[in-house]
């Protein structure tokens, strides 16, 4: 239905299903290293944003989100169910409580599967892996969301795992747009009189467009495409259009 890219760490599309509007917000927030303004700035914009959803879509945020948000979940349930893992840091608590605000949950805590298909990145170095890349949805939609899971199979040439959510959402097809073909009304060249009248006015047309051409040094490029635009110009000046019949009885 249509997107926007709002800053070079978040864009935002929407699509159309049969259900709901879908809203999706792909982001990639600073890391946990970060400055405190900087990491205040992000959230800041990506408030304003979520404002902006229309309150029947299904909302997704997605994206190496640079956040840990643990296996604890005191009280905080609503927003990282039960099957996180690690230790929360910083960002970490900033997406909780970010969640928790706007009514979301993160998605790939909420399944139990192991750990090795909950741990997304892993250091340059090796040593280190963590879950840091997250699927959210507004807990209105949260039955529709059936699956996140990391997969470490196909090779996307980076430190990151691919992350796999299933969502139970039917996505409404773009309808296309058929064009009524109105045919010449060609019949009309068995009157003498229109025949002749045709005949007069191709030729004079074919006349002014052997000027043209001369004056053209692209000839080889043009002719057909001029030829084409006579017969047609000439034929709707002339004969016009089929009429629609009457299928009414009487």
């Amino acid at each position: 239905m249509g997107w926007e890219p709002i800053s070079d760490r978040l864009i935002r599309a929407r699509f159309a299903s049969n259900y709901c509007n879908l809203t999706i917000l792909q982001c990639c927030p600073p890391t946990n290293e970060a400055e405190e303004d900087v990491k205040d700035d992000f959230y800041e914009q990506l408030q304003r944003e979520v404002s902006k959803i229309l309150q029947h879509d299904m909302l997704l945020i997605n994206g190496d989100l640079n956040a840990k948000v643990g296996n604890t979940n005191s009280r905080t349930e609503d927003a990282i169910g039960r099957h996180g893992c690690g230790t929360i840091n910083d960002n970490g608590e900033r997406l909780v409580e970010f969640c928790l605000s706007n009514r979301c949950i993160i998605g790939g805590n909420i399944f139990p599967h192991r750990d090795i298909h909950k741990l997304s990145w892993r250091s340059p170095d090796g040593n280190t892996v963590n879950q840091i890349d997250h699927v959210i949805v507004n807990k209105k939609w949260q039955r529709s969301l059936l699956d996140v899971k990391v997969h470490r199979g196909p090779d996307i040439g980076s430190d990151h795992h691919l992350l796999i959510a299933k969502i139970r959402l039917k996505l409404r097809a773009t309808p296309t747009i058929k064009q009524r073909h109105r045919g010449f009304d060609v019949n009309r060249l068995r009157a003498p009189e229109v025949k002749q009248e045709f005949t007069i006015e191709l030729r004079n047309r074919f006349s002014t467009l052997e000027t043209e051409d001369r004056e053209d040094q692209d000839i080889v490029e043009t002719t057909w495409d001029n030829i084409i635009r006579v017969y047609k110009d000439t034929v709707k000046k002339i004969l016009g259009f089929r009429k629609k019949k009457d299928k009414r009885c009487g």
